[in-house]
């Protein structure tokens, strides 16, 4: 990971935490809460908050430059589902959705709804970012430790 996306998820954890903002030059690590856009809002603009940070490389219809992986097109999980019988109509728990590409596809494979479990911040707000740009509606991403969540959910997936 690029030194400057470990600044940010730093800054960033550093804030969620209750920590006051990085002053002086001493501490160096960029404060992203207090970083501004500077053009007209893109979907370019948004994935260049991590610029350098991503793993997933986007469809083409997104027209946005990320990752090199093809997590939004993996074989891998698109035959699972196959195998599964399908998964239209599912209420799916994914744990550690990195990027969210893979709630992507379970979006895109009719799954009812997607409840995806993130406990890194980086990956979380790309999370963010992915359901915004990519206008998923069934897909529910939070932040914290799946394990607790597990431990007390009353829910069905």
């Amino acid at each position: 990971m690029p030194s400057r996306v470990r600044a940010i998820a730093r800054a960033i954890a550093g804030r969620l935490a209750g920590a006051p903002p990085p002053r002086g030059p001493a501490e160096a690590a960029p404060d992203v809460l207090d970083a501004y856009g500077r053009t007209a809002p893109t979907p370019q603009l948004a994935i260049d908050i991590f610029k350098g940070g991503w793993s997933s490389r986007f469809p083409a219809e997104f027209a946005v430059e990320a990752g090199a992986s093809a997590l939004f097109e993996d074989p891998g999980l698109q035959h699972a589902i196959v195998l599964a019988g399908g998964i239209e109509g599912l209420r799916i728990l994914e744990l550690g959705p990195l990027e969210g590409a893979h709630s992507y596809l379970m979006e895109k494979a009719g799954a009812q709804s997607v409840l995806a479990i993130e406990a890194c911040v980086l990956s979380y707000l790309k999370c963010l970012i992915v359901k915004e740009l990519t206008g998923l509606q069934r897909v529910s991403f939070k932040f914290g430790n799946f394990v607790p969540f597990l431990e007390t959910t009353t829910e069905r997936f």
